[in-house]
């Protein structure tokens, strides 16, 4: 008898234990509940929180009108995240009896919530949040909405590249950000800043919008962005989230212009680069009815060095692989000659030239060309082995590639007297790291392709 009332008082005993523990557990959870009260928060620097209605997840009560500030560093954003929404909207579900608003203090963008659909996160622009619940004087009745919580958190701020003042900018490989001046806050009037991003060689440029708040009218000729490269360009005005874009070319502009009138918040874009893949395949094969000029007018090229480099496979003995012609008696010529490799340069005062011994060059193997130019001297190297050399007479040391006839000329030219259209294969072919194939497969308005497309190589 004693051990089994022994063994009774100890079950008692473990039962009570219990009791304890679930009681202690309900009264932290309250305790948690309570603590996270909107009514009862103060204004706060934390950097994470729990905010709920009065007596969540119990039906809140009615006519509260309660709000609180979050303020964390300067360069961070808050994060707001809901994990349930119930609050007492119109039975059109057009407005809101009762609501929570979120509101920026600095930029002044504010949402309002209610109903029971759970809202997308909000991510603040600036470093000051204001969260505030109201509820009118009227009982929900039977509904008994049961009111919101929500967590918050801080990160770091998104920090574009400013387009002004206007200047050349080296990508980062990995991608980056560009904004308006003052993003996220109001750009000012009379802006006009022309901002060039540089991109990676052999790359091509992604463009999307994060967001984008500029001064709307029909023909965007108030304040716009216009995007642009030497294939592409876009001019965008209003608001949302315009479709991404593709630019091609080793620089991508953005040209952002506003008037003396209204301001908003401007954009925020998000850059990246992918692999060009016209790059991967820089081959064709001209079969003599076909050139590519290249209009030098804009370029206003006055240079005091070269550097040209490509490859080339051909049968055909004689035959024009590049022509530049400029100001005056200036040009740069690179032909085949009797199977032979023969470069001249004029400066403006005297042709020199250079016909490189080698053995035939016509034998339908690929061949390097690699010329160097410095001044008046240049050097002329075949497969990196045989090598020529050529000095101009005269004192001019700058090739002047300027209107009225600034034009350069690859596998052909229009007049036969420099020589006859190539037939054969180009690849790799480089000028002054400019690449006119390239660029004229890729629609570069300054490069035109007369009178038939280019053939790309095989691929094997």
């Amino acid at each position: 008898m004693i051990m089994i009332w022994f063994l009774s008082l100890l079950q008692i005993y473990k039962l009570q234990i219990k009791m304890i523990t679930v009681s202690l557990f309900l009264l932290s959870l309250l305790t948690v509940i309570e603590g996270s009260n909107i009514c009862n928060l103060g204004d706060t620097t934390n950097p994470t929180g729990i905010v709920s209605s009065p007596n969540y997840p119990r039906n809140y009560p009615v006519s509260q009108d309660c709000s609180f500030t979050i303020t964390v560093p300067t360069g961070k954003s808050i994060v707001i995240s809901f994990k349930a929404m119930d609050l007492e909207q119109d039975e059109d579900e057009n407005s809101c009896y009762d609501y929570l608003e979120i509101k920026d203090l600095v930029t002044n963008d504010k949402t309002m919530h209610c109903g029971t659909k759970i809202p997308e996160d909000i991510t603040s622009k600036s470093n000051r949040v204001q969260i505030s619940f109201v509820s009118d004087f009227s009982d929900a009745g039977e509904l008994k909405p049961t009111g919101f919580q929500l967590t918050y958190r801080t990160i770091t701020n998104i920090q574009g590249t400013n387009v002004c003042p206007g200047r050349q900018f080296i990508g980062n490989e990995n991608g980056g950000y560009i904004s308006s001046p003052n993003y996220p806050l109001n750009y000012r009037n009379n802006i006009n800043c022309m901002f060039t991003l540089l991109v990676p060689a052999g790359k091509k440029t992604h463009i999307n919008f994060v967001e984008m708040k500029i001064q709307y009218d029909v023909r965007c000729t108030k304040d716009h962005l216009n995007i642009s490269s030497s294939t592409e360009s876009r001019i965008i005005c209003g608001e949302g989230s315009p479709k991404a874009s593709v630019f091609h070319g080793e620089k991508v502009n953005f040209h952002f212009i506003t008037n003396a009138r209204t301001t908003t918040k401007g954009f925020l874009v998000r850059y990246h680069f992918t692999d060009d893949e016209t790059y991967k395949n820089d081959c064709v094969c001209p079969r003599g009815n076909s050139y590519i000029r290249v209009d030098l007018t804009q370029k206003k090229l006055i240079r005091h060095t070269d550097d040209i480099r490509f490859q080339f496979r051909t049968t055909q003995s004689n035959s024009l692989l590049l022509y530049a012609m400029g100001r005056h008696r200036d040009f740069l010529r690179v032909k085949l000659v009797q199977g032979q490799l023969k470069f001249s340069v004029d400066l403006g005062t005297g042709k020199g030239t250079i016909t490189v011994p080698s053995g035939p060059l016509n034998d339908n193997q690929w061949h390097s060309v690699e010329i160097t130019r410095n001044g008046r001297r240049a050097k002329v190297s075949v497969d990196r082995r045989v090598a020529g050399i050529v000095e101009t007479p005269g004192i001019f040391t700058k090739l002047d590639l300027r209107a009225p006839n600034a034009l350069m000329y690859v596998a052909g030219s229009a007049r036969r007297r420099h020589g006859s259209n190539f037939v054969g294969c180009l690849k790799n072919f480089v000028i002054d790291n400019r690449r006119p194939i390239v660029d004229a497969l890729r629609g570069d308005p300054a490069h035109t392709v007369y009178f038939n497309p280019f053939p790309r190589c095989p691929s094997t």
